[in-house]
């Protein structure tokens, strides 16, 4: 309730006490979307997608097979996204995530998503097997949205500063690729699903490292928040996505002293 209150503080208790509700009922039956496809075939995929959004973004970005920068949050089921996607669009795709705390469940995990067929990269790991994906024209996939700590970017989520990974801008800005936001909503309680694509965010590669680094990720963040506030109560709003705040400024002691 404390992140809904961060976002939302227009919205009232009760507004926010039913949407938390919602969201709990919603990863549940997301849940149960995912243990159904344990053994099912590309057919059932294409039965759970009732349609794609803005295709025309996806043909503009990797036309030619060029490798893309896919930056997804934790909204909908994301797991299932980077399924559909790759099986359904015949993506090639290497995801970074990061590990699971629970070796058993970890390999559990992880077994299942390498059957959709797409590549793992655990983060922290030499960045180069990253590379060697993208170089092998790869889409590269992210899930950008947790706290980032020291080691992230303050930029506006839901008009309050969050650390945010820089990963995405940085291989945009480095390898001057495109970054397309990917979402997935769940429509219906037959369990279908509409992907979107968002419009793509392209670096200049002439602009200043750090300011470009800032401004994709703000972008990419903001076309996350605008997926999130169609539909509030499918994003996971149980992780503390603003638990590091920015440093405040220190003052001089001298000069306190000095205007006392």
């Amino acid at each position: 309730m404390e992140n809904l209150a961060l976002a939302f503080p227009e919205k009232g208790p009760l507004w926010r006490l039913r949407t938390a509700i919602r969201c709990a009922r919603h990863f549940v039956s997301a849940a149960f979307d995912i243990a159904s496809l344990d053994k099912a075939e590309e057919e059932d995929y294409r039965r759970m997608l009732q349609g794609i959004e803005g295709r025309e973004h996806l043909e503009a970005v990797g036309e030619g097979g060029k490798p893309v920068i896919c930056v997804a949050g934790h909204l909908g089921n994301w797991e299932l996204l980077v399924s559909l996607f790759t099986m359904i669009k015949k993506v090639p795709l290497a995801v970074l995530v990061k590990p699971l705390h629970n070796p058993l469940v970890e390999g559990m995990v992880t077994k299942r998503r390498q059957r959709y067929g797409f590549e793992i990269i655990h983060t922290g790991r030499d960045m180069r097997e990253a590379l060697r994906a993208v170089r092998a024209n790869k889409f590269l996939g992210f899930l950008a949205d947790q706290d980032a700590g020291r080691r992230g970017i303050f930029v506006p989520f839901f008009n309050v500063p969050a650390s945010t990974f820089q990963g995405p801008a940085v291989f945009s800005y480095r390898l001057n690729l495109p970054i397309l936001v990917v979402t997935c909503r769940r429509v219906s309680s037959e369990g279908r699903y509409v992907i979107r694509l968002h419009p793509p965010i392209y670096p200049n590669p002439q602009a200043n490292r750090q300011e470009e680094i800032e401004r994709l990720t703000r972008l990419h963040v903001r076309h996350l928040e605008s997926a999130i506030r169609e539909a509030p109560e499918q994003y996971f709003w149980f992780h503390k996505r603003w638990k590091t705040r920015p440093r405040k400024p220190r003052t001089n002691s001298l000069d306190s002293a000095g205007s006392r």
